[in-house]
């Protein structure tokens, strides 16, 4: 897969102007070229979803313009997650993906006024223009309650019921950044929870029965169903969603 996406990168670069479809305009700025529709499932206004992405940016030279500058990319590391329309990435960037299905392939091109304008950011030229190849790897599924999640690994066990008492792992990511650390385990340590007694916060409680030993799944945690509108300060500040990867390691039987 990564080898693909980097010759997408290359093979979308150079195509750029003969892929037969129409740039389309964003409604804050900027353009989106489809290269490939996709055909899984829909990205809408607040999906928690995973991409993978090669980022460049470019300024106008006194010449004209400069070959654009790769500033990021995650083609050799894991595919970003982050929430459509909510997280805090550029505007535009969230409004190209909106609309994408699973295997999607986009290129996202916003000028300076709609992404770092003359201040720029870290290896952002002030004045650039950024352009996004960018793959639409992963949509989260949605249950009626609002919980939002990501079959990473299935697990081969049984599934818990309300009662028994489970073994989990729990990594945990504040979204507004997508990879800041908000809790996470030492290595090998687990902790227990009964299912239906409140121990858990609500998104485990939801996701825990639907689990099979040994699986791992990355939540999309929305307030209502993480720590409330309280949040969980200092790390966890009001109204914060949260990314978790849950680990059902044991399920223990009742005596």
């Amino acid at each position: 897969m990564r080898r693909f996406l980097v010759l997408f990168a290359l093979v979308a670069s150079a195509a750029c102007g003969r892929s037969g479809a129409p740039p389309r305009a964003l409604a804050g700025g900027g353009t989106v070229v489809e290269f490939d529709p996709g055909s899984g499932a829909l990205a809408e206004d607040g999906s928690w979803v995973e991409v993978h992405y090669d980022a460049r940016a470019s300024v106008p030279s006194v010449s004209g313009a400069a070959a654009p500058d790769p500033f990021d990319s995650t083609v050799h590391a894991e595919p970003f997650p982050f929430r459509v329309g909510r997280s805090r990435v550029l505007a535009g960037f969230s409004e190209g993906i909106l609309g994408m299905r699973e295997g999607a392939r986009r290129r996202i091109t916003l000028p300076p006024q709609a992404a770092y304008d003359e201040y720029g950011k870290g290896r952002v030229p002030p004045g650039a223009t950024l352009e996004y190849d960018v793959a639409l790897e992963h949509v989260f599924r949605r249950t009626p309650s609002g919980l939002q999640y990501l079959e990473k690994r299935p697990g081969s066990g049984r599934a818990p019921s309300t009662g028994q008492r489970v073994s989990i792992r729990v990594t945990g990511g504040i979204v507004e950044t997508g990879r800041s650390l908000f809790d996470r385990k030492k290595v090998g340590e687990n902790y227990q929870v009964t299912l239906g007694t409140g121990e858990a916060i609500p998104a485990l409680e939801e996701a825990l029965p639907m689990m099979r030993k040994g699986a791992l799944w990355r939540l999309g945690v929305a307030p209502e169903l993480g720590f409330g509108k309280q949040g969980r300060l200092p790390l966890l500040l009001p109204g914060q969603d949260l990314l978790l990867d849950v680990e059902l390691l044991e399920i223990h039987d009742l005596r």
